[in-house]
C-alpha cells in the first residue's frame, strides 16, 4: 500500500539525543561506540550562538516502543542521554 506525501508529513519520528558538543572528534567517537551496540546513530551539525555543535542522536524510530527499546539498551550499557524526543514534522514544500 502506497502512502501519499501528506502521510510523510504527519508521521511521528522519535530520537534519543546522546550529546551536543563543540568537539567534532568527540561526537564521532561517541557515535562509533553506540554503533557497536547495533543502534542506528547519526551526527547532526548545527549552530548555536555562532558556534558549530555536533549532535549525536540515536534513532529516527517510527514508534515510541522502538525508541524505548533503544533507550533500555543504552541504559544497560551505561550510555547517558536526554531521553526520547519527538522530531518536528517536515515542512510541506
Amino acid at each position: 500500500m502506497s502512502r501519499g506525501l501528506g502521510d510523510v508529513y504527519k508521521r511521528q519520528r522519535y530520537y534519543i539525543q546522546i550529546v551536543a558538543t563543540s568537539n567534532k572528534a568527540s561526537a564521532v567517537e561517541r557515535a562509533a561506540r553506540i554503533r557497536k551496540l547495533g543502534l542506528p546513530v547519526y551526527i547532526e551539525k548545527t549552530q548555536r550562538h555562532k558556534s558549530d555543535l555536533w549532535r549525536v542522536r540515536v534513532g529516527r524510530f517510527d514508534s515510541m516502543d522502538k525508541a524505548r527499546a533503544a533507550l533500555d539498551k543504552l541504559a544497560l550499557n551505561s550510555v547517558t542521554n536526554g531521553g526520547v524526543m519527538t522530531e518536528k514534522p517536515a515542512k510541506k514544500p
